[in-house]
């Protein structure tokens, strides 16, 4: 897991970002191993960069599927490759951009770099005999905008004034709800929960599905991995990390720590990870 926490705020913005009032981010992560598992294999990363008057700020979590070994590589190859694209790649075509094409340009570029991540990690897979894969759920801030990318199960959350779920999950039951096959208080206990439709280096080809909107101010944006909201429901999740309570990191994480902890004792044996970007 890669952590960079770091409060930062937009200075007076150029052509390149909206003129409008600049937006702050306090940033944390959490990942942990649970109460039954013998390595983590979540992954997870909060970046943040200010150069030449803008601030972009990169949000991901990974939940790696496989053996033990197989699936920890899958989902820290994952994050370690968004890094390295986020440090040597994405500040260039932000500064290259203009304000109007800045996110189908990034968008256009984060689907080749995982699709790629899918191939390397596929072919890793076939070359070794192994099955591997990992969830992405992720989310660039860039300007008054916000993309994001997924693929599989692993969610986004915005809490302000109430919760709202950013990401449909890529899962067999979820699927099942939205045809309207499975109620939705059938799918939290149903067996086949775990089943996901898609993950990166589970098949050859891959769907990433993206979205993009405008970024809310004085709102949690929350990333986790399925192991922190299989016993938490959205009302518990809202009042744990009520945006108007989280003011600074360490309300932050602690309640970070506190969802954490809740779902350990109600007996969780999944990894259990968690990002949040509070906007200020």
């Amino acid at each position: 897991m890669e952590e960079n926490t770091v409060l930062l705020g937009n200075k007076k913005t150029d052509k390149h970002m909206p003129d409008s009032k600049p937006i702050k981010y306090i940033l944390e992560c959490l990942s942990d191993i649970g109460i039954s598992r013998n390595s983590n294999q979540d992954a997870c990363c909060a970046r943040i960069i200010c150069r030449n008057d803008q601030t972009i700020v990169m949000a991901a979590v990974c939940d790696g599927v496989g053996g033990l070994a197989d699936g920890e590589y899958a989902s820290r190859s994952t994050i370690q490759l968004l890094n390295n694209w986020f440090d040597f790649f994405l500040i260039n075509m932000v500064m290259e951009s203009s304000e109007d094409t800045i996110v189908d340009v990034v968008s256009q570029k984060l689907h080749e770099t995982i699709c790629e991540q899918n191939r390397i990690l596929y072919e890793y897979g076939c070359n070794n005999g192994v099955k591997l894969g990992t969830t992405l759920t992720m989310v660039l801030f860039l300007g008054n905008q916000y993309l994001i990318a997924q693929v599989g199960d692993s969610r986004a959350y915005c809490i302000k004034n109430e919760i709202k779920q950013l990401t449909d999950d890529q899962s067999l039951v979820a699927r099942e709800v939205r045809e309207g096959r499975l109620r939705p208080e059938e799918a939290i206990t149903d067996p086949r929960r775990n089943v996901i439709l898609q993950c990166l280096g589970g098949q050859e080809n891959i769907l990433p599905v993206y979205q993009k909107g405008q970024i809310e101010e004085s709102a949690i944006y929350l990333l986790c991995t399925d192991g922190f909201t299989h016993k938490l429901n959205e009302k518990e999740l809202e009042e744990i990390m009520s945006a108007q309570e989280l003011v600074d990191r360490t309300t932050i994480r602690r309640a970070m720590m506190e969802g954490i902890e809740c779902v350990k004792r109600r007996g969780e044996k999944d990894n259990i990870t968690v990002v949040a970007v509070k906007t200020m």
